[in-house]
């Protein structure tokens, strides 16, 4: 390289899915040859907070074989199994073909929510790390 030459080097790391918190520290070592001596050098240390956006979401259903007429009972439990706050959470569930929606249903930790339909959506509370949140509602076999 000539004197005041500069030359960019770009490489990419994966972060496999941490599930903790973690500081990585990099640097690089640039080895040359000048006047016929080997030297080197070490560029500055960069430091990456590295975190997990991790959400756990686990769907159950009270039954698993209903008739025309019975209620199905769902508990979505959301759980931040991620390294950092978790915010403007949304839930939305499509409701079954051969079922309907049942009004006013719909609870948020033990809560009733009227008028809270999962197929229209709507939003959850904050998740701190380690949080979870449970979403229940009903919905009737046609």
């Amino acid at each position: 390289m000539a004197p005041n030459q500069v030359r960019t080097i770009v490489y990419q790391i994966i972060a496999n899915n941490p599930i903790t918190e973690a500081i990585i520290s990099n640097y690089a070592n640039v080895a040359y040859t000048a006047q016929e001596r080997n030297l080197n050098e070490n560029t500055n240390t960069i430091n990456l907070a590295v975190v997990s956006n991790r959400l756990t979401i686990n769907k159950q259903i009270d039954k698993s074989v209903a008739v025309k007429g019975e209620i199905l009972h769902y508990t979505s439990t959301i759980s931040n199994t991620g390294t950092i706050l978790k915010t403007q959470i949304s839930f939305k569930d499509e409701i079954p073909s051969g079922t309907t929606f049942v009004e006013d249903s719909v609870k948020i930790d033990g809560i009733t929510k009227p008028r809270f339909n999962p197929e229209i959506g709507f939003d959850l509370p904050n998740l701190p790390v380690g949080a979870s949140v449970i979403v229940e509602f009903n919905v009737k076999v046609n």
